[in-house]
């Protein structure tokens, strides 16, 4: 079964579409972690504020030193999506770089081939130095393909029509010499 090139690009768009969402709910729960290491934090300077109001220096101690670990949790995990962010971003532009090299391969490169031969047949045939016994290369099954197929027809009747003419001419020409002679 051939692929259109209107299906080809709208698969490549609906998978890139499909590794956004990926990426972007991989992201949430990212800062969903985050959050939660926020609400942590809340609580335990909740906890110190209510440990330095009192009076004894063991509470203050134990408070401080929670509050200091959870700090230090909550900034590598920070760092951590930080670094997580800028993975989805190079992934992004990898998946992007993907998608366009897929597209020039499978319908840019084609259709850009097949207008470079196509224009050389024209040219040739317009400057009278044609070979009417070439075709272009089919490449594809799209529409590239299709246009490509419809050109190599034309041509082949081109080629029939011709030979045709110069059976006929060569007839015409025999007729009049025997009408001479």
């Amino acid at each position: 079964m051939s692929k259109t090139i209107g299906r080809k690009v709208c698969g490549l768009v609906i998978l890139c579409g499909i590794i956004m969402v990926l990426m972007c709910v991989a992201n949430i729960a990212a800062f969903n972690v985050m959050a939660d290491y926020v609400d942590a934090l809340e609580e335990s300077v909740e906890a110190y504020g209510k440990a330095c109001a009192s009076d004894d220096v063991d509470t203050q101690i134990s408070s401080s030193k929670e509050f200091r670990a959870i700090f230090d949790k909550s900034d590598t995990k920070v760092e951590g999506t930080v670094v997580f962010n800028f993975i989805l971003l190079g992934a992004t532009v990898l998946v992007i770089a993907i998608v366009m090299f897929i597209v020039f391969k499978t319908v840019a490169g084609p259709a850009k081939k097949a207008s470079k031969e196509l224009s050389q047949m024209l040219t040739e045939i317009d400057n009278g130095e044609g070979d009417l016994t070439k075709r272009l290369t089919i490449r594809t099954k799209d529409e590239v393909g299709q246009l490509v197929v419809g050109f190599n027809s034309f041509i082949e009747q081109l080629q029939r029509i011709m030979a045709k003419l110069k059976v006929d001419t060569e007839n015409l020409l025999r007729s009049a010499d025997n009408v001479n002679n």
